[in-house]
């Protein structure tokens, strides 16, 4: 499971900030996929979430 962060002015459709990876292993992954993340390096992912669904989510709870 992947969690998000964000920042104090992030507004939904902004890319969201990825939890670092828990082991070598998975930062190493993040690093060679070519999934939906951003990496700038192995402890800095970020991931581009929708608009529509972030806002549903948020409406939702």
């Amino acid at each position: 499971m992947i969690l998000f962060s964000h920042p104090a002015d992030w507004n939904p459709g902004d890319d969201a900030i990825v939890s670092p990876a828990g082991s070598c292993g998975v930062a190493e992954e993040r690093m060679t996929s070519t999934d939906e993340l951003d990496c700038k390096d192995w402890f800095f992912c970020t991931k581009k979430l929708d608009k529509d669904e972030v806002l549903k989510a948020i409406l939702n709870k």
